[in-house]
């Protein structure tokens, strides 16, 4: 009987995400259920062998094999804006990077709790479509606030959904005739003064075609579920759903859990997880400026959320 095939999973993680990123990775191990076993290949800078052995020795009882990746000057592209975050650029080349075995690949953002088994996400069938994604919260259609702010000079429709780029089941074997990768980066030198949400923008520019997944499986955990949040163009069944059954939450924004006392619907979850980890997490989370993010998102942000949203729309 053939043993069942590999689980592909794909971070972008650097030294500052190191807690969220033990948070991610330890709440989908424990969610696990299925006989899958996982491959996980996380793109990495600035290498931290120590923080490498220690992920390794946590889960070594886990079924899990890791592959750390460092960036190779030959796949970063001259783009706008990409030293800063040109590791994170990386997943635009996974179908060079990863070995051509691997057709397919889950790519998670290091800022999420997974609430249940990954495997029936695993295996959504992705026929032609290049990717299969989420509709974002935040920006639920190309029109939207941040969304593809020169929609009309593509031909795109104003209405049609957006992605969220933190959680993406990748059609590898269709990503390696190169044609999304060039069309992505002849969209980040074109719009490089016209983006918000950089490499997010210009994947929902170039790719139209896309699997839509369950909107429990990227729930935006800042607003999700709280009174001030309209979440305008999304079906509210599926909304419900999601918010009471979420599969993936995902702490997106500047109010990150890890660092303050957020008034997520998630922050004792979020809690709940990381102090199960068999490591100190201490953060800065006792500076005045935490302090002071935390209370405007417990106490004030109901009453502010219209402004944050303009504010937003200009920055």
């Amino acid at each position: 009987m053939a043993s069942p095939s590999p689980i592909h999973l794909v971070f972008a993680q650097d030294r500052t995400y190191n807690i969220p990123f033990r948070v991610t990775l330890s709440s989908l191990l424990e969610k696990k259920r299925s006989p899958h076993p996982i491959h996980c290949w996380i793109i990495t800078h600035e290498a931290d062998t120590r923080f490498q052995d220690e992920i390794e020795a946590v889960h070594q009882e886990c079924d899990v094999e890791f592959h750390w990746i460092e960036p190779h000057p030959e796949h970063v592209p001259d783009l706008p804006r990409i030293t800063r975050q040109s590791f994170y650029y990386q997943t635009l080349f996974l179908s060079l990077i990863l070995p051509p075995h691997v057709e397919k690949a889950l790519f998670l953002d290091s800022d999420l709790l997974v609430m249940e088994d990954i495997t029936p996400l695993w295996e959504t069938e992705l026929d032609s479509y290049p990717l299969a994604a989420v509709q974002d919260m935040y920006i639920p259609t190309l029109g939207s606030r941040n969304g593809v702010k020169r929609h009309q000079n593509y031909g795109l429709c104003p209405d049609q959904p957006y992605f969220n780029a933190g959680v993406m089941l990748l059609n590898l074997a269709l990503w390696r005739d190169g044609s999304i990768q060039k069309d992505v980066e002849a969209y980040l030198q074109q719009e490089d003064q016209n983006q918000t949400h950089h490499l997010q923008e210009a994947y929902n520019a170039v790719v139209p075609e896309w699997k839509k997944l369950d909107l429990r499986w990227n729930v935006i955990a800042g607003v999700a579920g709280r009174s001030f949040f309209p979440a305008r163009s999304l079906d509210p069944s599926a909304y419900h759903h999601a918010v009471t059954n979420p599969g993936i939450l995902h702490f997106a924004g500047q109010l990150k859990p890890w660092r303050i006392n957020t008034g997520s619907l998630f922050q004792g979850a979020y809690d709940a997880q990381r102090e199960r980890l068999p490591i100190d997490t201490s953060d800065a989370s006792t500076s005045i400026p935490n302090h002071l993010r935390g209370f405007y998102d417990r106490r004030l942000r109901t009453f502010c959320y219209p402004i944050e949203r303009c504010l937003w729309h200009l920055i």
